[in-house]
């Protein structure tokens, strides 16, 4: 049976599946089963399967006149062993606020494996994971959302096309069937404009969409029009502007990563998540200006560790840095840094922290492992806090293959509260993704005046990274 007749049979039986309700279950099933027996083609002279990565941020407006900001981070890794296998895993957030910084905000956790069929075809088994949450207003009930896929994609330079068929586990107790149909358009109609969109037909009775179009502005730049309408919210038209990694990297992203960590022996957090990005502005010669977005997100342990996941807060970290190269390995800079705490599901506003001073560091990333010894100073005032110092310094063998090992530690200290600190060891796999398992101790900082209380907490987690 060659493998177009196998999709045209299995189709039929997935209709047969629907009209019976056992839809799910055998879907993802078949859909495995399909996979594994299909021949591939001898192997062609092209490079191993490799670790990539890419992240999307949007900044704007909305038609009801909130603050619209969506970033999202995707990495996929190869099976060892199976080169036509791959995993998947992203994270997504759409927040929307107003002006007090209270709003909305859709936690999109996706997970799965792909298999590459001959040709442009692939196959994914994927679980999608939404959680709504409120910044800074009472919100007792949580809208939890896990969407299991089994989905069909057919790749081609001009387009891409998905078709998905699955249900709901969990506690997802109103849904139960769920069909999707994703469409990407790059180049179309004309090149620097592109069309994307997916749609969801839930239950087969209410219709889901996301679908819009963006105008490149240069390179991984855009502005984007959007219209969406999701579980349980209003649908909305969403206008901005949107940077990515793209296909080449380059301006005006230079690098991205996400860590995430847990916290096995405290009684308050089980979980940490982080997000960073860096944006270079200007350059010229010796000097550029640079512009650095950073998020984190601790989630309370409630009732247990495999209990409800619910985030404690949001905290943005936003930093402008004017840097300059004054010798070899040597940088100074003026930076000017502005923190934001926004409480979760709490009635609480927001609390702000703005600081600015002078940096002195001998490479232009701290967490970039380029040189043996690495040290970043910086020192300044921070307008709520009185002066802060910070020192962070770094040790670890360099190779451009294999794995290095090293160490890092951090300090803050900001007016009279009690000093920040941050050990960790770890462990980094190199290549096109940096895959970091680290390992520590800290005392974790907090704007709203619950600071270090002096006792540390081991901290065990991974950190991926993508240089540009």
């Amino acid at each position: 049976m060659t493998p177009a007749s196998k999709l045209a049979f299995f189709g039929s039986i997935c209709y047969l599946c629907i009209l019976k309700k056992r839809f799910l279950a055998i879907w993802l099933v078949g859909l495995t089963a399909l996979a594994a027996p299909l021949p591939v083609r001898p192997a062609d002279p092209s490079p191993k399967p490799v670790r990539t990565a890419d992240f999307r941020a949007e900044i704007g407006t909305d038609s009801l006149e909130r603050r619209y900001y969506r970033p999202t981070f995707r990495f996929s890794f190869p099976v060892p062993g199976s080169p036509a296998w791959r995993w998947n895993a992203g994270l997504m957030y759409d927040q929307r606020m107003n002006g007090s910084l209270r709003g909305a905000t859709d936690f999109w956790l996706s997970a799965g494996i792909e298999r590459r069929l001959p040709g442009r075809w692939s196959l994914e088994a994927a679980v999608r994971h939404l959680c709504r949450h409120e910044t800074s207003r009472d919100n007792p009930i949580i809208l939890d959302v896990n969407e299991v896929l089994g989905i069909v994609r057919f790749r081609e330079e001009s387009f891409e096309l998905g078709l998905g068929f699955g249900g709901y586990v969990g506690k997802t107790g109103d849904y139960r069937r769920l069909a999707t149909a994703s469409l990407i358009l790059p180049g179309f109609p004309a090149a620097g404009i592109a069309l994307e969109g997916e749609v969801k037909w839930v239950d087969f009775a209410e219709w889901l969409y996301e679908a819009g179009f963006s105008v490149a502005l240069g390179p991984n730049t855009a502005l984007f029009l959007r219209g969406a309408r999701t579980y349980r919210f209003p649908a909305a038209v969403y206008l901005g502007f949107r940077y990515s990694s793209g296909e080449t990297g380059g301006r005006p992203l230079e690098h991205f990563m996400f860590a995430a960590g847990a916290v096995p022996f405290d009684d308050r957090y089980k979980l940490s998540a982080s997000g960073e990005y860096r944006l270079e502005v200007y350059r010229k010669e010796r000097s550029r200006l640079i512009a650095d977005a950073g998020f984190s997100s601790p989630v309370l342990a409630g009732d247990g560790f495999f209990a409800q996941f619910r985030p404690d807060k949001l905290v943005y970290a936003l930093r402008g840095e004017y840097e300059r190269e004054v010798g070899r390995s040597l940088y100074v800079s003026w930076y000017a840094d502005y923190a934001a705490e926004m409480p979760a599901d709490k009635a609480l506003p927001f609390t702000g922290s703005l600081a600015t001073g002078l940096k002195l560091k001998n490479q232009p990333y701290f967490d970039r492992l380029d040189r043996m010894f690495r040290f970043d100073v910086a020192a300044g005032w921070n307008f709520k806090l009185d002066e802060e110092l910070t020192i962070r310094a770094g040790l670890n063998t360099v190779r451009e293959r294999g794995l290095s090992f090293g160490a890092d530690l951090g300090c803050r200290m900001r007016g009279r509260r009690r000093a920040e600190i941050d050990a960790r060891v770890f462990v980094d796999a190199g290549g096109t993704v940096a895959v970091r398992p680290f390992a520590g101790f800290r005392n974790g900082p907090s704007l709203s005046g619950d600071g270090p209380t002096g006792t540390f907490k081991f901290v065990v987690g991974v950190g991926l990274y993508k240089w540009l």
